[in-house]
């Protein structure tokens, strides 16, 4: 639930692969990752940064879903089917 650094290669592998991935983003890691870019080329610097990157990354193959799950702290899950 927790992925930290590793929340980028899920995503990129699952999207490689053609699977089903689910993460719940939490810390952006700037400084291990200033190649993550969004729109205008603005460094990912915040949570909603790594979530409109994500988007970014899933557009060749569709669109991914966004929710919350029922606890406390992060919950916001971006997960993308199959």
């Amino acid at each position: 639930m927790h992925p930290d650094q590793a929340t980028g290669y899920i995503v990129e592998t699952a999207l490689e692969k053609r699977k089903a991935f689910a993460v719940v983003p939490c810390c952006v890691f700037a400084n291990d990752f200033p190649e993550r870019k969004v729109s205008k080329g603005k460094l990912v610097e915040t949570v909603d940064d790594l979530i409109e990157w994500i988007k970014i990354k899933c557009k060749e193959v569709g669109e991914p879903k966004t929710g919350f799950l029922p606890m406390e702290g992060k919950n916001k899950i971006v997960y993308m089917r199959e």
